[in-house]
C-alpha cells in the first residue's frame, strides 16, 4: 500500500469530479451531480487509506467511518463522513426513483466546489508522498 495504490483512486476521483462540475452548471442535473460526487468522495477516502496503508472495506458505511477516522487522525482537514452518508442517501433516492426535496434543495455549485477542494487536498497529500520517480 502507498502512492502506487492510491494513484488510481485519485485519478478516478478527478474524472468523477469533472462529471460533477458538468452536471452542476446549466442546465443543472442534480441526479448526476450527487451520484458522481458520492463516488468521487469515496475514491478520495480509499486513496488516502491506501496511501497510509489502512485497511478499508467495500462498504459505503465503512467508508464513511474511514472518513471520520482519517480526519480524527489528522490525515485530512475535513470530516466527510456525514457528507458521504447524505450523498449516499440522495443517490439511493434517485436510484429508486424517489428523489425528495433534499435533492432539489442541494446547491450543486457548492457541492462541486467543496468536492474540488477535497480532491485537491487528497491529490496534494499523494503528491507529497511521491518520490521523484513517481
Amino acid at each position: 500500500m502507498g502512492v502506487a495504490e492510491a494513484q488510481p483512486h485519485i485519478v478516478r476521483a478527478r474524472r468523477q469530479l469533472e462529471r460533477v462540475q458538468v452536471a452542476a452548471w446549466e442546465p443543472p442535473d442534480a441526479e448526476q451531480a450527487v451520484t458522481w460526487a458520492f463516488y468521487a468522495y469515496e475514491n478520495c477516502i480509499v486513496a488516502l487509506a491506501e496511501l497510509h496503508a489502512l485497511r478499508w472495506k467495500k462498504n459505503h458505511r465503512e467508508k464513511a467511518e474511514m472518513a471520520r477516522r482519517l480526519h480524527a487522525d489528522g490525515l485530512v482537514s475535513r470530516d466527510v463522513g456525514d457528507t458521504l452518508e447524505e450523498l449516499n442517501r440522495l443517490r439511493m433516492d434517485v436510484a429508486y426513483d424517489e428523489p425528495g426535496p433534499e435533492l432539489r434543495d442541494t446547491d450543486l455549485e457548492v457541492l462541486a466546489g467543496d468536492l474540488e477542494a477535497f480532491v485537491d487536498e487528497i491529490g496534494d497529500a499523494i503528491d507529497a508522498h511521491a518520490g521523484p520517480d513517481d
